[in-house]
């Protein structure tokens, strides 16, 4: 996955976690093996990228696959593409 894509999940991960509570952020970033904490002193969206951004291209895909946003798996291209960079 290029650097463009990654920017462009990161940010669609991030618009959709930040309308949880930090709990939830929390539980959602441990259940795809990613690091969380109890410290932060900035705002929610600052912390999601920062607890997201050294993710592997295969986490974020799967995480980005299984939102519940139905615009993002409704895109067949988007998907597609997501896919084939996977594979690559």
């Amino acid at each position: 996955m290029n650097s463009s894509d990654r920017i462009r999940i990161i940010s669609e991960i991030a618009r959709s976690l930040n309308s949880y509570e930090y709990s939830l952020i929390d539980l959602t970033l441990r259940q795809f093996g990613l690091p969380w904490t109890d410290q932060w002193d900035r705002d929610k969206n600052s912390y999601i990228i920062e607890m997201i951004q050294g993710g592997s291209d295969q986490c974020l895909l799967a995480e980005v696959l299984n939102d519940s946003k139905p615009e993002v798996l409704n895109d067949s291209k988007h998907v597609a593409k997501i896919a084939s960079n996977r594979v690559n």
